[in-house]
């Protein structure tokens, strides 16, 4: 009996922490940029960080994971949550909806302020975190430009 509780508590374990494990993406960092006006739906102008996680941006609003939804909307990007700092903080941030974290609040979702610092993107469903710092970001409808610099999987 001793034994059959043994493998259980191991076995219990062993899948407890890979379903509770997190990773953090320290590899070398790459630069992300979709120009003013670019055409979002084409992948040179997406992040394709996994395969169910693709940042973009259209014309105007806030970011969106289109590999999952149409277009950008409250809770946009999809399986994603954004929290202000670094991996290095990870236990002390809290982590919003994008729009929740960057205090975009007006109808067109596309005011970023980029000053604030770098922010860790995590990755809801694959449970990995990523150190991001936006380098620009178009306003008010000016063509949805972006550029950030974002950590890599090691």
């Amino acid at each position: 009996m001793k034994l059959k509780i043994t493998l259980f508590v191991s076995i219990f374990g062993f899948f407890s922490s890979i379903v509770n494990s997190q990773t953090i993406w320290d590899g070398d960092p790459i630069t992300v940029t979709k120009a003013n006006n670019a055409d979002w739906t084409l992948e040179e102008n997406q992040d394709r960080i996994t395969p169910t996680i693709w940042l973009t941006r259209k014309n105007a609003q806030g970011q969106f994971n289109i590999a999952q939804e149409t277009g950008y909307s409250f809770g946009s990007p999809v399986d994603t949550e954004w929290g202000w700092g670094t991996t290095a903080d990870i236990g002390s941030i809290t982590f919003y909806n994008w729009e929740e974290a960057t205090n975009d609040f007006n109808p067109y979702g596309d005011h970023l302020n980029i000053s604030d610092g770098p922010m860790v993107l995590h990755l809801i469903t694959d449970n990995i975190y990523i150190d991001l710092q936006y380098n620009s970001w178009t306003s008010g409808g000016g063509g949805g430009g972006f550029t950030y610099t974002r950590s890599t999987d090691p």
